[in-house]
């Protein structure tokens, strides 16, 4: 083999390692546009609501035509929310587990999602919302995730040293 011959297989190995990696980047740009894609709109869904007139219009509408949601019910009765409050409140979390969600389709389970997810899940609010909304709203994958989480959570608890 001569110069010339190994230089070309240089060459050509380099070009195929120059591939590769940038196969590799546009995958996470890909994932990364996926997961803003998401989190945006869950915002988009969400916002309105937060804003205090629309709020008070939807609560008149779902006390002629019935709420539906289980969850804000029971923010209503356990926290002594107004209606218009526990709607927000609902609005809010389907916000913050829409981007959960965002981050697990992304980068799928992980150590710090695990944690994020069940510190979460020790919270009684979250818990309502949990077992009322995420059957109907989130990928099965990520139901499934959630679930496997919830069966865990007195074992990550004490792990964690968190007490009741």
């Amino acid at each position: 083999m001569t110069w010339k011959d190994g230089a070309e297989a240089a060459g050509i190995v380099a070009i195929i390692i120059s591939l590769v990696v940038l196969i590799v980047e546009v995958r996470e740009n890909t994932l990364a546009t996926e997961r803003q894609t998401a989190v945006d709109r869950a915002a988009a869904t969400t916002a309105p609501f937060f804003e205090a007139d629309l709020a008070s219009i939807l609560a008149k509408i779902k006390a002629v035509d019935g709420e539906g949601a289980r969850h804000i019910s029971a923010y209503m009765e356990l926290y002594d929310l107004s209606h218009e409050e526990a709607i927000l409140w609902g609005r809010h979390l389907w916000y913050l587990w829409a981007i959960l969600e965002a981050e697990y389709r992304a980068d799928g389970a992980s150590e710090k999602l695990n944690n994020q997810i069940s510190i979460l899940l020790i919270n009684r609010d979250n818990q309502i919302y949990v077992e009322d909304v995420i059957n109907f709203r989130f990928s099965s994958e990520f139901r499934e995730y959630v679930a496997e989480l919830q069966k865990n959570l007195d074992e990550w608890k004490k792990s964690h040293l968190i007490m009741d």
